[in-house]
């Protein structure tokens, strides 16, 4: 097992039997990558994936001599961009690009619980207001009050958990939008055996193809010549 904070540099590559991981906050850099599980909040360039699991926060650019990805599933938040997907003997190829609806889902979610939180914020700051308001009016001190300390460290509390989903919030706002128009590139040949999939919609390749551009358009998937401008 590889895992980083930052850059993973592969000099060669990894041959993981299965039994292997990549782990990285940065991006990651390769030749090839055969049967490893790869987690990669960055970006990837690499030659070659055969056989791997990759989830990828940013864009994947298959460069160099093969530039392919073959069998297992790829998946790049921003984008794929690769000479070759897929094989002749048509082996199962899953790729992978766009966030879904669950993404919308879940900052939903925690733009509702902020808000929760935020009003149970409130409701403590004035507890605590009450007792400033009762030091005043009866000249006693509070500030070691057990009901007051109760307060104090609710609060913290909920404004931990409201700054830690607010960070959360605007990752995936980030990622919804600049996933928003993700593509799958093919500079040579997509092959029989192939799944693509946009966010929540899916196109099985059932003939070979190639210099080619898989897009959403509203509804469904649509594949059109490179460099074409698809309105």
């Amino acid at each position: 097992r590889i895992q980083a904070e930052k850059d993973i540099i592969l000099r060669g590559g990894m041959l993981g039997g299965n039994k292997s991981s990549l782990y990285t906050k940065g991006n990651l850099f390769a030749q090839f990558v055969e049967y490893t599980l790869v987690e990669v909040e960055g970006n990837i360039e690499a030659d070659v994936f055969m056989n791997c699991e990759v989830t990828c926060g940013g864009y994947i650019t298959m460069n160099g001599k093969r530039a392919k990805i073959v069998s297992g599933h790829v998946y790049a938040a921003y984008g794929i961009d690769a000479n070759d997907i897929g094989n002749i003997a048509e082996a199962n190829t899953s790729v992978a690009v766009g966030v879904g609806s669950k993404e919308d889902v879940k900052l939903a979610e925690l733009r509702k619980r902020i808000e929760a939180n935020e009003e149970v914020i409130g409701k403590i700051e004035r507890g605590l207001r009450q007792f400033e308001a009762a030091e005043k009016e009866k000249g006693v001190s509070y500030q070691n009050d057990p009901r007051r300390m109760q307060l104090l460290r609710e609060r913290i509390k909920y404004m931990a958990a409201v700054n830690e989903d607010k960070e959360k919030a605007d990752k995936v706002e980030k990622l919804i939008k600049c996933a928003k128009h993700a593509t799958i590139k093919v500079e040579r040949n997509v092959y029989p055996g192939v799944m693509v999939r946009i966010g929540d919609l899916i196109t099985n390749v059932k003939l070979q193809q190639s210099n080619l551009e898989f897009r959403q358009r509203v509804d469904h998937i649509v594949m059109s010549e490179l460099d074409e401008t698809v309105v």
